[in-house]
């Protein structure tokens, strides 16, 4: 991922602000990222960090970047006012303190602190995940708890980075980077923000659903954004 709370890709250049979220891919990533599962709801798959593409409210089936080709979907109902950017759910441009943000994704290495230019492959549990994520240094993760996705068992970990952090001296060009994904594309974040990491396993892989907010959002920003999460639902990837 690039220059917002989630980046996307071996291109860290997806910093520069301090309150930012992003997403830039060296993968290749399912196509469409978002369908439609409603009837007559506008096609939206356009749209940056900068500009996201409105959404008429409804259900969606976002895919899980990095993923087998046949794994499911994860169908999200969107209320008003959510965008999407062409791999991600959010709400608003990057700089927006109040930005809510949703990407499906799967990971496959974990670095032993963001600031850190290195990474750890995980075992493809999702309790490996999250012992790997709960031991990271200078951000505050909180215990891993049991989570249930649409029936599917796993785990979910809080994790918050701090405002006053300085990531001049990060590696990875000056930014947080926590994770990666198989193909080498990574999940960049920022002071301020608190993101959530739901894992699953479905059919024997794990998938993972980042939610973040920024350092604004209300109660009630946070409550929408929990309630997408946990009320997603799984669904086959179109066939072609």
């Amino acid at each position: 991922m690039s220059a917002r709370l989630f980046a996307r890709g071996a291109l860290a250049a997806l910093v520069a602000g301090a309150i930012t979220a992003c997403s830039t891919s060296t993968d290749s990533s399912p196509d469409p990222v978002l369908a439609s599962t409603s009837a007559g709801t506008p096609d939206a798959t356009d749209g940056s960090e900068d500009g996201p593409a409105p959404l008429e409210p409804g259900p969606y089936a976002l895919a899980f970047f990095a993923a087998t080709d046949d794994a499911p979907r994860a169908e999200i109902e969107v209320p008003a006012g959510w965008g999407l950017d062409g791999i991600a759910l959010l709400t608003g441009p990057d700089l927006d303190p109040h930005l809510r943000r949703i990407e499906a994704t799967v990971v496959a290495a974990v670095a032993p602190g963001p600031c850190e230019d290195s990474f750890a492959p995980v075992g493809p549990e999702v309790a490996d995940l999250m012992t790997s994520l709960a031991a990271q240094q200078t951000v505050e993760p909180a215990p891993p708890r049991p989570v249930s996705l649409d029936g599917h068992d796993g785990q979910a970990l809080d994790v918050r980075v701090p405002l006053d952090i300085d990531v001049s001296g990060c590696g990875n060009g000056g930014t947080l980077v926590p994770w990666m994904t198989p193909g080498g594309s990574h999940v960049t974040v920022f002071p301020g923000w608190t993101y959530r990491v739901s894992a699953v396993d479905v059919d024997g892989e794990r998938l993972v659903v980042l939610a973040a907010h920024g350092p604004d959002a209300t109660a009630a920003e946070r409550d929408e954004l929990s309630n997408m999460v946990e009320t997603l639902r799984f669904v086959d990837a179109p066939t072609s």
